[in-house]
């Protein structure tokens, strides 16, 4: 039963193997356009590190792993985050919608919208707070080198497309 004022969020499926590492092989190696499913991106994060100090400053968010979903033309994440301030800590979740936009030379997940629990964050904050949560991740070196290689990537009919550049 959905409650009013709440976000809630519905979790990409994350079944699979490792086809995305077979695409980003067929990318690297020439193939002019790959497709993304969310089961593929899934598996690929599932491949994501973070590492955070044991001692914590007085205002923290340490983001696990994230769980994507495709859905029409945005970018859906979610993931489970240990957060404090002072004594107090909690576990939150954080979710986004965002697109995929080109940023400095490369794509990057934008957020047009960034939560925590069921708190919009204005847009200075979610900026903000989104460029940290990004920062925090550490990413497969092949597919490091994939995103080097895109020159348009698009979310259309809950799909991922890349193309190369020529």
């Amino acid at each position: 039963e959905l409650e009013p004022g709440h976000h809630y969020v519905l979790k990409g499926r994350t079944g699979g193997g490792d086809a995305w590492k077979l695409k980003a092989i067929d990318f690297q190696e020439g193939k002019e356009e790959v497709v993304f499913l969310e089961t593929d991106l899934n598996r690929w994060a599932s491949t994501f590190s973070t590492e955070y100090p044991d001692e914590k400053p007085t205002l923290y968010l340490e983001p696990q792993r994230p769980v994507f979903r495709l859905h029409e033309d945005k970018i859906l994440a979610s993931t489970q985050a240990d957060g404090g301030f002072g004594s107090w800590t909690r576990i939150v979740t954080i979710s986004l919608e965002g697109t995929v936009a080109e940023s400095d030379s490369t794509y990057e997940v934008q957020a047009e919208k960034l939560y925590v629990g069921s708190l919009r964050l204005p847009n200075l904050v979610k900026n903000l707070v989104w460029n940290r949560i990004a920062a925090g991740y550490q990413m497969d070196e092949e597919f490091q080198s994939l995103w080097s290689s895109i020159e348009t990537a698009n979310v259309h009919e809950s799909q991922l497309i890349l193309t190369a550049k020529k």
